[in-house]
């Protein structure tokens, strides 16, 4: 009997800590003051969440990338090697609906051929995009976090070495695999 309850007690643990583990990591790299985002962010173990010396809070980006080489952007931009992903607050794309930014309508504007996609991470929308802009092509995500009050969004870009017109195979997966693969978990409600 006492043999069962332990590996009942063992099984909650795992369970409980488990669900800890992708909070910590989400709240270890996105510290959202105000908000918890409840998802699990399909990125590589070894990304950390770094910013700039003097930036302040989710108005400035936040970097997730390997330690070393994002020290290395941050110290220099033309000695990023391979795609890192950053996020801040949106300045100027809310969420209007629950599953409706404000920048939808203008988005074929900025380049015909752009591809827009709708996604969701569990229950927070998702609006990517991939346009050629200013002779490179970029790679953004809006994520709505359902406060109907701000309309807050978080804004997201794949940052690739600037000598590339356009993201590697390597540094385009990374970023599809996060867009199309990042989870929603359980609100803590």
């Amino acid at each position: 009997m006492r043999y069962w309850f332990l590996v009942l007690t063992f099984c909650c643990f795992q369970s409980l800590c488990g669900d800890n583990v992708n909070q910590s990591r989400i709240k270890e790299m996105l510290p959202l003051p105000f908000h918890e985002l409840h998802v699990e962010p399909a990125i590589p173990s070894e990304f950390m969440a770094l910013s700039p010396e003097g930036s302040q809070g989710m108005i400035d980006w936040l970097y997730w990338g390997p330690e070393e080489e994002v020290k290395a952007y941050f110290t220099d931009n033309s000695k990023l090697k391979s795609g890192i992903i950053r996020v801040k607050l949106s300045a100027n794309v809310a969420q209007t609906g629950p599953n409706s930014f404000s920048v939808e309508d203008e988005l074929a504007s900025i380049d015909p051929h752009a591809e827009i996609q709708k996604t969701h991470w569990g229950e927070y929308p998702v609006l990517s995009l991939k346009c050629q802009f200013l002779e490179r092509k970029m790679y953004t995500a809006w994520v709505g976090l359902n406060d109907p009050g701000t309309g807050f969004a978080l804004m997201f870009n794949l940052v690739y070495p600037e000598e590339q017109s356009e993201a590697s195979e390597k540094d385009l997966a990374l970023w599809e695999n996060f867009i199309l693969n990042t989870k929603g978990l359980p609100s803590a409600n």
